[in-house]
């Protein structure tokens, strides 16, 4: 019996160019960043905006005044990598993000661990192991 997947949404949260992570990444402006929640996990917290930023990744936010956070998505979605690593003993950022990769992939669907895998070679473009595993993705969808 196969595993029922979870719904979920992507909540756009703005940030005023004064917040805490805006000033992290000396955005000139407001900035919108992208948060996957479920019934399951509602918080806007560091896991949902990590497994947000990797799934919207090549998504323009959706607000036109906060369009220029686009060249921050890739330092943000750096910095939480480094802390979600740091914070749970992993030994690499490649395996945070094959991790988080397998997490879409059993708990949502395929297509978001694809979306992921493609904003993770962003990330790592040498990695072999993330493009063997969106290589997997396409080929069991083309099967």
């Amino acid at each position: 019996m196969q595993k029922a997947l979870k719904e979920y949404s992507i909540v756009w949260m703005v940030y005023e160019k004064t917040s805490k992570i805006a000033r992290q990444v000396m955005a000139p402006g407001d900035i919108t960043l992208p948060y996957l929640v479920s019934a399951e996990n509602p918080y806007l917290d560091e896991f949902s905006l990590l497994t947000g930023l990797l799934i919207m990744y090549f998504t323009h936010p959706p607000m036109s005044v906060t369009h220029k956070i686009k060249p921050y998505f890739k330092d943000i979605l750096i910095s939480l990598l480094e802390q979600f690593k740091k914070h749970n003993g992993y030994s690499s950022t490649k395996q945070v993000i094959m991790v988080i990769c397998a997490y879409l992939k059993e708990e949502y669907r395929e297509s978001l661990s694809k979306k992921a895998l493609k904003a993770g070679l962003e990330i790592i473009p040498e990695s072999l192991r993330i493009k063997s595993a969106l290589l997997q993705l396409e080929d069991i969808k083309n099967a």
